[in-house]
């Protein structure tokens, strides 16, 4: 179940090729521990106000200047994370606008592909 604990920093960072986002409740000490931890192309925003992790994510797709100026894989992992987050049950009933459920909904799915596939598409 999905907490309802409150978060005034939000953001992406990368470890081992994968894409994440974060959520921290301090800018300083986040980014130290992400930078130590080897984390790369980290990207985090100080949020107006506390928020869940869904708000936080609805907002920085909603309302954040820095959103459209990010990469489309920064921002498909921020889409698909809060996708994940709105079908997981919460404690307290969240609201999502529409506009947010129609543009995730639209995203495609990605199929996992067997090895044989993979290698039979890979130039030798």
């Amino acid at each position: 179940m999905t907490t309802n604990k409150k978060f005034t920093i939000v953001g992406t960072s990368q470890h081992n090729g994968q894409l994440k986002v974060r959520w921290a409740n301090d800018m300083v000490t986040r980014f130290k521990i992400l930078n130590k931890g080897g984390h790369t192309a980290i990207n985090l925003h100080n949020l107006p106000g506390p928020m869940t992790k869904i708000d936080a994510m609805t907002w920085l797709v909603k309302e954040s200047p820095a959103y459209e100026q990010q990469s489309a894989d920064v921002k498909f992992v921020i889409t698909s994370t809060l996708a994940e987050y709105i079908k997981k049950p919460v404690s307290k009933q969240v609201i999502v606008p529409m506009d947010i459920l129609l543009e995730v909904s639209k995203r495609p799915v990605i199929k996992k592909m067997s090895k044989e596939k993979v290698d039979c598409l890979m130039p030798n």
